[in-house]
Parts: structure tokens; C-alpha cells; sequence
């Protein structure tokens, strides 16, 4: 889409900055960026030749902010590259950085990669939380645009399974153990309307039986909460 377009624009416009800037402060200020909008683009390499980089200017320039932004490139790298688990604890140092330097901007944006690399972990809560310390830090800054952002992904869980409400409601009885009899008696469905309701929800699920639905269910958080509220 365009997105990419837009990205691979800001990428070559960064490029031509970066081969312009000699300073290592000016370096230090654009290769951020530089590795964010890498990766949009899908520029593993140069993300991972910036990275490195910026490593090399941390070790020489000894800056607190620098070290949070080295912290928060490197989660960017391994969260790209499908290691969440390393991602999150970089996030989590890069965060507490920039908190010790009372930036509360760039600690909220940090709040929004570690709540990405918690949804990558299967971690739903956990990212809720961060997601919405973030909305409340750019809520007191104004910062309308970050905010609108995080309520989009706020909602965004809900849209990942694109079950219908019907597939839904079934899915939450087969949770709860109920047999296709049950069910199209529950809610006055022929068995067969319920056996293709069910196919269709493990057709959009990935899953292969009644289990793994459930499964799906319970870590998704799809189901209502005094089922899920065995814990």
C-alpha cells in the first residue's frame, strides 16, 4: 500500500541526511529513525548496520538518552526479526531510561513497543497495560496524534480473530464443553447451521479441534468473563 511508499520515501530522504551528517551528534539524532523507518520498509541490513552503529556512537558518547534510544533499536531489530522475548527486556530498559530522564513523550512511546512485543508473546493484558499508561502519558501531553494511534490498537485485538458475533457466541459454548445438540438447541439453530459455524471458526482460527478452539479462546481472552475467571 501506500504506507510502504511513504516509508520507502522517509527511508531514502533519512539516507541522503545520514550521508550528509558527519558529527557524530547529528549521526545520533537521525540513525533512530533511521532503523524504524529501515524496518518499515523492510531494509533488514541497513536497520542492522544502523543499529550498530548507534552502538558505537553510545560507547564513545556515553549519553543516558542515546543508551535508551540504543536500547529501544536493538527491541525494534529483534522484534522485527520474530524474537519478541528478546525485544521486551531492551523495551523495558529503554523505557526506564528515558523515565529516569523524565522525558514522559519518549517513555510513552517506549509503552507502545513493549505492549507490540507483549501482543507478539501472546501477552494481551500485559499489553493493554502499557497501551493505556501510554494513552493517559499523550492524553496530559496533548499529543493527539500518538493518542489516536493507541486507541486504534487498543481496539485492534478484537479485529485480529474476525470472528462474526454468531461464530463468537459459538465458539464461547464450545469453550464451555457443549456439543453441536446443545448448542443449536441453546440457540435455536439447526445442528447443521452449528457444524458450519464451527468449521468456519477453525477455518479462521488456524485450529484443528474443539480443544484447540478452546485454547485459542481462553489466551485470545474471547471468552466471557466467568468462564475465563477460573484462574
Amino acid at each position: 500500500g501506500s504506507d510502504r511508499g511513504d516509508t520507502a520515501t522517509a527511508a531514502q530522504g533519512l539516507r541522503r541526511a545520514l550521508a550528509e551528517a558527519t558529527r557524530p551528534q547529528q549521526r545520533a539524532r537521525l540513525l533512530p529513525t533511521f532503523v524504524t523507518v529501515s524496518l518499515a520498509a523492510g531494509a533488514r541490513e541497513e536497520a542492522e548496520h544502523a543499529v550498530a552503529e548507534l552502538g558505537q556512537l553510545v560507547s564513545s558518547m556515553g549519553s543516558s538518552a542515546l543508551e535508551a534510544e540504543f536500547a529501544a533499536a536493538q527491541g525494534e531489530l529483534a522484534l522485527a526479526g520474530g524474537r519478541p522475548n528478546e525485544a521486551l527486556p531492551e523495551f523495558r530498559r529503554s523505557a526506564n531510561a528515558w523515565r529516569q530522564l523524565g522525558a514522559p513523550y519518549e517513555t510513552a512511546r517506549t509503552c507502545v513497543l513493549i505492549a507490540d512485543a507483549c501482543r507478539a508473546l501472546d501477552d494481551e493484558e500485559g499489553a493493554r497495560l502499557e497501551l493505556e499508561a501510554a494513552r493517559q502519558s499523550f492524553a496530559d501531553l496533548q499529543a493527539h496524534h500518538d493518542m489516536h494511534a493507541v486507541d486504534a490498537l487498543l481496539e485492534a485485538p478484537s479485529e485480529r480473530h474476525s470472528l462474526s458475533a454468531r461464530e463468537l457466541q459459538v465458539l464461547q459454548l464450545v469453550a464451555a464443553g457443549k456439543t453441536n445438540r446443545f448448542i443449536a438447541s441453546q440457540l435455536f439453530l439447526s445442528e447443521r447451521t452449528v457444524h458450519r459455524h464451527v468449521s468456519q471458526i477453525f477455518d479462521k482460527l488456524g485450529v484443528r479441534s474443539r480443544t484447540e478452539a478452546a485454547t485459542y479462546a481462553l489466551e485470545h481472552q474471547l471468552l466471557p468473563n466467568k468462564l475465563a475467571d477460573h484462574r
